[in-house]
């Protein structure tokens, strides 16, 4: 078996699997684990396949599965095939983008731990402890967005900022703005950083001149208020 793109990290504690095919998030993650859980064992690899050939020799503790395809059967397909190779090793699963109902989904499939990759350092380690306690765990985002299920947002009126100079972006996020909708849930929706949303909003207000979403909404109802 080639073990090239399997890496295993020595100690005498806790041991974690990681599974990403991202290199850069992989890294991060190990990183951030290493920090927090000083002397735990990582063993990471970039396809769920090739960890699952260690399953007869490695005895995990906990799995963090990064899933970056944008299809819910591809999700779902990766986490069959991981749970399949460990039926008894608890699975945090870490998507990069949101997609309706797969929260449930997700669980029904013995997931125990459900994070999106634009969460903060803090709920990462609060998860991963919530489930080595023996506990499900739904990121506070992914939270909202199950309970509102998109039904809430209104069809994004981008028309009304026509004329405002704002680009086509920045159009998304206003009008995401003005129906109460968070930084943090408009870059699940936007797959974006909260950071990059976070400037995006910043620009918005400087190209109208004003100061805060209360005057973005009285310009939304009042176009002819644009400078």
């Amino acid at each position: 078996m080639s073990k090239k793109n399997i890496h295993i990290y020595e100690s005498n504690k806790m041991t974690i699997g990681l599974i990403d095919n991202f290199p850069i998030a992989l890294r991060g993650m190990s990183v951030l684990l290493g920090v927090h859980f000083p002397g735990v064992r990582l063993t990471t690899a970039i396809r769920v396949s090739e960890f699952g050939q260690l399953s007869h020799t490695f005895h995990a503790d906990l799995i963090i599965l990064g899933v970056n395809d944008n299809r819910l059967f591809e999700y779902v397909s990766c986490i069959k095939e991981c749970r399949k190779a460990f039926p008894f090793v608890p699975l945090i699963v870490c998507c990069e983008k949101y997609i309706l109902g797969m929260s449930s989904t997700y669980f029904q499939e013995g997931v125990r731990g459900h994070l999106l990759k634009q969460c903060g350092e803090e709920e990462i380690l609060e998860c991963i402890r919530a489930v080595l306690q023996g506990k499900l765990f739904l990121s506070a985002a992914l939270h909202q967005l199950s309970l509102q299920g998109h039904e809430g947002l209104k069809p994004l009126r981008l028309e009304v900022f026509a004329n405002s100079g704002l680009n086509r972006r920045e159009q998304e996020v206003a009008s995401y703005l003005i129906q109460g909708e968070k930084t943090s849930t408009i870059a699940i929706l936007l797959h974006k950083s909260r950071r990059t949303v976070t400037a995006i909003k910043r620009d918005i207000l400087r190209k109208l001149n004003i100061v805060n979403v209360v005057e973005l909404l009285r310009i939304f109802n009042n176009p002819s208020q644009i400078r």
